[in-house]
């Protein structure tokens, strides 16, 4: 077991870090003893007094009159860590690390002897910063989604939204404690792929009027250029109203299902079950008896089915339980029960840490909406890993679950989804992914059941499923 010796100071916070890094992340045995004079972090092992090791404490380290205010971010710009000469013992994105928590020692922020090692980065308090998107709490600014702007985040300002930085400064910590402990054994991980699918628009026809129907094939002439998919829309219109729903343009789902079984995973999707603001709530009835045989035919072939709360529903309490009460309902109805039940908001919409708490007093395990509002590519927590989610404003850890969504499709197809770019939305991809398998973590892709108007889509979504 190890001993964690820690300042006596935001005890709720540390006992929150310590529990994801240390028995979440690693799997390791410990205890937390606080002292009112200490000023660092100093790790020792029961068996072993002799050797320690000691962290800086940056962010917890300020008091009260500053915690949660702009004066207890970050310096910028961020100073780097040079590990270059440790990259074959700690696995990297690149070796420079930024440090968003820290103070060196004679320009060192990492000093090893046998029996002591000095970690001058302030681990604890970044992964926080981190993991909790502290920095949306304290900003208070939003888009015109009311979502914390892209460009505002400190990983994309500082050029590190697309390395898992949690992830690296465990690996880091993970050095140092192996160092003066070699006889440690971490909880073992296995990479996963997370296919997941926000279904806005279930079917672009089953209950589309003339008048919408004309306007659409209008744009896939006119803006879209492309006649052939006006045709297959029509051929799909007047098939679905005879009941082939399954003829849908939109209904690709048993292609999804199909991709997902071919690799050996599973596929979320994630359904509205209310409509909150008719200009970006899609409007359709998830008891209507598609969506029915439709959910019963997910679940039965052993794909997941979550909640995807409406527009505005990402800070009232009582829209969010209603919605997902009416979701469990119908698939009560249709003889399907699960485990657990996730969410994703509509939007990628979210209040920290309203959001979150309002997703874990409704009785949800998961939420899979934290994101970058641009459209989702990069990691915003900081991390590949699911871990669970904390309430700055009440100071304590929620039973809900985070797992962070790395790439949303419309951030590629705004760049690269053409034919002759389709090689570079793959690569980008790729990138990803390898990333996410360096850490054994979740490599989570949300690609709507909509976007698949061609066959270059299919073939970017079914290269990346594969690789």
């Amino acid at each position: 077991m190890l001993i964690i010796k820690a300042p006596k100071t935001y005890e709720n916070e540390r006992h929150y870090i310590f529990g994801v890094i240390f028995e979440h992340f690693l799997g390791l045995e410990y205890s937390v003893q606080f002292e009112e004079n200490r000023s660092d972090i100093e790790i020792t092992k029961v068996s072993d007094s002799v050797k320690k090791l000691c962290i800086k404490d940056v962010l917890f380290s300020f008091t009260g009159e500053y915690w949660l205010k702009k004066s207890s971010l970050p310096t910028t710009p961020l100073v780097s860590c040079d590990l270059s000469h440790l990259e074959e013992s700690i696995p990297l994105v690149k070796p420079a690390v930024p440090v968003i928590y820290g103070a060196s020692s004679n320009d060192k922020y990492l000093e090893c002897t046998p029996d002591q090692v000095l970690l001058g980065i302030d681990v604890f308090g970044s992964a926080f910063y981190m993991l909790t998107c502290y920095e949306e709490y304290v900003n208070q600014i939003g888009d015109t989604h009311g979502r914390y702007p892209t460009q505002e985040s400190l990983s994309v300002r500082e050029g590190f939204f697309s390395r898992p930085i949690v992830n690296e400064y465990l690996e880091i910590l993970w050095f140092c404690l192996s160092q003066l402990w070699p006889d440690l054994k971490r909880k073992e991980r296995l990479f996963s792929m997370t296919p997941s699918h926000d279904v806005d628009v279930p079917f672009a026809n089953a209950f589309l009027g003339p008048k919408k129907l004309l306007r659409s094939v209008a744009g896939d002439f006119i803006l879209r250029k492309s006649p052939h998919m006006a045709g297959k829309r029509l051929a799909s219109y007047f098939a679905v109203k005879q009941g082939n729903y399954k003829k849908d343009v939109n209904y690709t789902f048993d292609s999804i299902m199909d991709t997902s079984e071919k690799n050996n995973t599973k596929s979320i999707f994630f359904f509205k079950a209310g409509c909150t603001n008719k200009k970006y709530d899609n409007d359709y009835l998830i008891e209507h008896t598609y969506l029915k045989k439709l959910l019963t035919e997910i679940h039965a072939r052993g794909h997941e089915i979550g909640l995807h709360t409406s527009y505005m529903a990402y800070d009232q309490m009582a829209t969010i339980k209603e919605e997902f009460d009416k979701l469990v309902r119908v698939c009560e109805s249709c003889g399907i029960k699960q485990d657990k039940w996730g969410v994703r908001q509509h939007y990628l919409r979210f209040k920290n840490p309203v959001t979150w708490r309002c997703y874990d007093q409704a009785g949800l395990v998961y939420d899979s909406t934290v994101s970058f509002s641009c459209g989702g590519l990069g990691f915003k927590s900081g991390t590949c890993y699911d871990y669970p989610v904390f309430d700055l404003e009440n100071e304590q850890e929620l039973k809900l679950y985070e797992h962070p969504l790395v790439i949303m499709e419309s951030a590629l197809i705004k760049s690269y989804m053409t034919k002759d770019s389709l090689a570079q939305a793959l690569s980008t991809m790729i990138t990803y992914k390898d990333v996410c398998r360096k850490y054994h973590g979740d490599f989570t892709l949300l690609w709507h059941n909509n976007r698949f108007l061609n066959k270059h889509y299919w073939n970017c979504y079914n290269k990346i499923m594969a690789y």
